[in-house]
């Protein structure tokens, strides 16, 4: 049994996640947890570190409580707990704190060994979880397989030519792609986060309506830059005269026709850029399959268009993708990580 812990950005969460024996590949999602923040961080129009660090010692207690009636329902004790992991990079460094001092202290209090786990690397885990359960052996025989993991601070390509022998290829040079989502719903008049909104509005509007720019689509690297789309838009709405330099003005009157074929057109660049750059490096490495993880995929558009570019493949190619609440930042994805690692 593992105790995982997550904490590295707005997402508070706890998880427990077993195996028959020590050389079982199944596993078994006990226990998993998850306490948002979303709501205190929405008047700022993004998280705030000192704020996600407040609430992350408040929410954590009361999980710890939840997890604990949770083992006495079982007639289970926290001894039963072998070890402990947790996310401890990258991240909000005061977020981050919280969740490492936590781990900390239970395994000292507990003896038992602690494991630190990347969190984006975490991600490229979730396909593994469905039903609250899985095997750990899936990807095994289908190695090498390209990762992406795509979220509001990283759109990050990975190489694995096995779980524990991978390279980062790729990495943003600016904004990720889900800031980049969060940025242009901000100046659509959404609230944060955007992501949603713009999945929401786009099924309305036309995805070719405006040709905003597929920043280093052209590059020969695994490099993202969104920064450019960001900006395109903005100065669009300021054209329009919905914008002034650096202040939205005028959202709330936006037409919704353009507000949705505003946002079908970014969402279709920033898929186009997603899928462009992974399916060459899927080519170029031979890839067997593409593992795809991250709170932006619960963004089923993008889905749609991985599958779809994956058909017209030359060779046969698998996509992974995690189930919708796996894809958001869990601790179940962590203890799951630190099972196979």
């Amino acid at each position: 049994m593992i105790l995982a812990i997550e904490s590295t950005c707005d997402e508070s969460g706890i998880a427990l996640v077993s195996r028959d024996n020590a050389t079982s590949t199944r596993f078994t999602i006990e226990f998993n947890v998850v306490s948002s923040q979303v709501a205190k961080h929405t008047p700022f129009g993004g998280v705030v570190p000192r704020i996600a660090a407040r609430e992350h010692s408040k929410n954590f207690p009361i999980l710890l409580d939840q997890l604990t009636s949770f083992l006495h329902s079982r007639g289970l004790q926290l001894n039963t707990i072998e070890r402990i992991a947790y996310a401890h990079e990258p991240g909000l460094e005061p977020s981050l704190l919280i969740g490492a001092n936590l781990a900390r202290s239970m395994a000292y209090f507990l003896d038992l060994p602690l494991q630190p786990v990347n969190h984006v690397f975490a991600h490229l885990f979730s396909p593994l979880i469905h039903d609250n359960a899985g095997d750990i052996s899936v990807f095994k025989g289908q190695f090498p397989l390209v990762g992406l993991v795509v979220s509001g601070a990283h759109t990050r390509l990975y190489v694995l030519r096995s779980v524990t022998d991978w390279e980062i290829i790729g990495d943003t040079r600016d904004d990720a792609a889900g800031e980049a989502f969060d940025k242009i719903a901000r100046m659509l008049g959404f609230p944060y986060p955007g992501g949603p909104h713009i999945e929401r509005v786009a099924h309305a509007g036309d995805p070719k309506k405006y040709p905003f720019p597929r920043g280093l689509i052209e590059s020969g690297d695994y490099e993202f830059s969104f920064s450019g789309l960001k900006t395109s838009v903005r100065y669009m709405l300021r054209d329009l005269g919905f914008m002034t330099e650096g202040v939205t003005t005028q959202n709330t009157s936006l037409p919704d026709s353009l507000k949705a074929d505003i946002a079908a057109s970014a969402q279709r660049a920033i898929i186009d850029i997603l899928v462009t750059k992974t399916l060459s490096a899927a080519l170029e490495y031979n890839a067997k399959g593409v593992i795809i993880g991250g709170g932006v995929v619960a963004n089923q558009a993008i889905i749609e268009q991985f599958r779809l570019a994956a058909e017209q493949m030359p060779e046969p190619l698998t996509i992974y993708v995690p189930d919708r609440q796996y894809a958001t930042d869990n601790a179940a994805m962590i203890g799951v990580a630190a099972l196979a690692l």
